[in-house]
């Protein structure tokens, strides 16, 4: 936990914010734990912030019960909740939250798509169905627009560009639409058609990127 961005203690709302998102780019190891646990423990989708708070401290409290962390868990708890919750319900979807951890995690994109893998698929399996790439890419495009403080697709938007995603995915695949996907498949899929992600860093740049898929 020694490479997390110490928080700012600064009245600047801006320079607050940016502190927040630093505390999101974490080891492999850590977005590793996270989503491990998520699944294990099979947490809600929908979180409140006491939900969030277990999660991340099961993922990450020490198994030596000498050492405490609890700074570094406040730390991301805080980041993650000022980041991805609506304050409006007082809730936070978790899958958002993890997808973006693990997208900017230090780690190389096979072993971050690994995660994002793991993340969502279905449960109690090692394959993902048309359904779960399609949530995916709705998932980590919700993710990025919060984390951009920046205004979402439509929701018809949302709609037709994760479909065409999951359609393109089967398509390259050739699989049928009922089919399900491996891990082996999906990451042969996956890296050739996501090979220029780690540069998306705009709105503009990822919608370039899922529109692409009708290519």
């Amino acid at each position: 936990m020694e490479d997390l961005a110490a928080i700012c203690n600064t009245s600047d709302g801006y320079s607050t914010l940016l502190s927040f998102k630093q505390c999101m780019r974490v080891k492999l190891q850590v977005a590793a734990k996270l989503v491990s646990v998520y699944i294990t423990h099979v947490y809600s989708p929908i979180v409140d912030n006491t939900g969030l708070r277990s999660l991340v401290y099961s993922a990450l409290r020490p198994k030596d019960t000498r050492e405490d962390n609890s700074e570094e868990i406040d730390k991301i708890v805080r980041a993650s909740w000022r980041i991805f919750s609506n304050p409006a319900q007082g809730t936070l979807n978790t899958q958002e939250m993890l997808a973006v951890i693990v997208m900017l995690a230090d780690a190389p994109w096979d072993q971050r798509l690994y995660l994002l893998f793991e993340l969502f698929k279905c449960m109690g399996t090692d394959e993902m169905l048309h359904a779960d790439i399609q949530l995916a890419a709705h998932s980590c495009a919700c993710g990025l627009f919060k984390l951009w403080r920046s205004t979402p697709w439509e929701h018809a938007d949302f709609k037709t560009l994760t479909e065409a995603i999951a359609d393109h995915a089967y398509l390259k695949m050739g699989k049928e639409l009922d089919d399900s996907v491996t891990w082996e498949k999906f990451s042969v899929w996956a890296k050739d058609r996501f090979r220029d992600s780690r540069t998306v860093a705009t709105p503009q740049a990822l919608r370039s990127v899922y529109e692409s898929a009708y290519k």
